[in-house]
């Protein structure tokens, strides 16, 4: 290999060690371990996300939340403490991730965290009971008519909703069958961040199926979720 081939490809590798990363789930029982620059500015997002809020002591570090792609740069001031500080990382979701930071003089740190699937454990899109034609179900509630087998219900017989901060929901029907009960409810994003939603956050232990015409929501925006809440051991 001739010297300018060796520049070349030794100028390849070393490019690509420009940015630190570290890649984490959101576990809000371990804080995870950062190497800030002190030298660089750093960059915090969450995957599928947004950051809502973040908690640091700002006499050591300058903290800057971008509004429009909700990622969060931090400067540091000079070196941190040897024994470190703690960052507290507030996603639009609401889940909290803390960071244990310690910093040194190197190139900008790169800090990905990914917020855990609410539906890691239930259906990704619809789990329809076979005792009724999913498709034509669904169809019918989102058009306002009422799916054959069914009557209209109290809206106090099916629970209330456990959301996330910045949504609200309306319930606007209940519809009762032989074997669950289905709630229309149309959600909206208060906040002026998207918010991602799935299934799982709205399993109320009931079983039954959730299906929501979009995952994320955009700020001021609203989707539909209906939710299918088992009848099984009721008298």
């Amino acid at each position: 290999m001739n010297l300018k081939n060796y520049f070349w490809v030794y100028g390849i590798l070393t490019s690509q060690c420009l940015l630190g990363l570290v890649e984490s789930p959101i576990n809000e029982k371990k804080p995870v371990e950062v190497e800030l620059s002190s030298s660089s500015m750093n960059r915090i997002c969450i995957d599928g996300g947004t950051v809502e809020k973040v908690i640091a002591d700002h006499s050591l570090v300058d903290i800057n939340i971008d509004e429009f792609t909700g990622q969060v740069f931090v400067s540091v001031f000079g070196e941190l403490p040897q024994e470190g500080t703690t960052i507290s990382i507030i996603s639009g979701s609401g889940s909290v991730q803390d960071l244990f930071v310690t910093s040194a003089h190197k190139s900008s740190e790169l800090v990905i965290l990914n917020e855990k699937d609410w539906a890691e454990d239930s259906p990704e899109f619809l789990t329809l009971n076979l005792r009724t034609n999913s498709i034509d179900l669904l169809n019918d509630i989102i058009g306002g008519l009422l799916p054959h087998g069914y009557g209209y219900a109290n809206n106090e017989s099916v629970p209330c909703l456990t959301l996330p901060k910045g949504l609200e929901s309306t319930l606007e029907q209940v519809i009762e069958g032989p074997f669950d009960r289905i709630a229309l409810y149309h959600l909206k994003n208060t906040s002026r961040r998207s918010i991602f939603v799935s299934p799982g956050a709205f399993d109320s232990g009931e079983g039954g199926w959730t299906f929501l015409t979009d995952r994320q929501i955009k700020p001021k925006g609203s989707i539909t979720c209906i939710i299918s809440y088992n009848k099984e051991g009721e008298e």
